[in-house]
């Protein structure tokens, strides 16, 4: 049964790392649109024109995604077993590299913002091309090796103690 609960927190950290990787990516790529004064849809095509603004809405939703995902990842599971809190926030570090590292060695775009601005990366492939270059994802992925590290030197400091007492 603990193993389930472990394999569940697992699949949990997996599920968020790609609902704020790719919450990232398209609130990156509307927030490129708004500044440029184009409107686009969820294939990054631009379906309408508007004089260009700041988008407000789109930085403060990536700031309360990555409170989410902090929240999610390190203070939700604080009262869990060692093995539940080190599962979910592990696997969302490996997931969130492993999509840096298939963007970057996968997706063929050039320069990121001429590639999705042009139309030539649509969909999740230019919201990936974006997610991979915004500060706040490396801000989480930092953070969350931290966490990581933490976690697993609290381990061996609290099995060292029980063998020495």
């Amino acid at each position: 049964m603990r193993y389930l609960r472990v394999g569940l927190y697992v699949l949990a950290g997996i599920g968020v790392s790609l609902g704020y990787t790719a919450a990232v990516g398209l609130l990156s790529v509307q927030a490129l649109a708004a500044r440029a004064g184009a409107v686009l849809d969820l294939d990054n095509i631009v379906v309408g024109v508007q004089p260009p603004s700041i988008p407000y809405w789109q930085m403060s939703a990536i700031v309360g995604g990555a409170l989410l995902a902090a929240y999610a990842v390190a203070s939700a599971p604080r009262h869990r077993p060692v093995p539940e809190r080190i599962a979910i926030s592990s696997s969302f570090l490996a997931c969130t590299v492993a999509l840096l590292i298939y963007t970057f060695a996968n997706i063929q775009g050039g320069d990121s913002l001429l590639s999705v601005a042009d139309g030539a990366l649509p969909g999740w492939q230019g919201w990936l091309v974006k997610a991979s270059n915004d500060s706040s994802l490396h801000l989480m992925l930092v953070m969350s090796a931290l966490l990581v590290g933490i976690q697993l030197l609290r381990t061996r400091q609290h099995r060292s103690s029980r063998k020495g007492g």
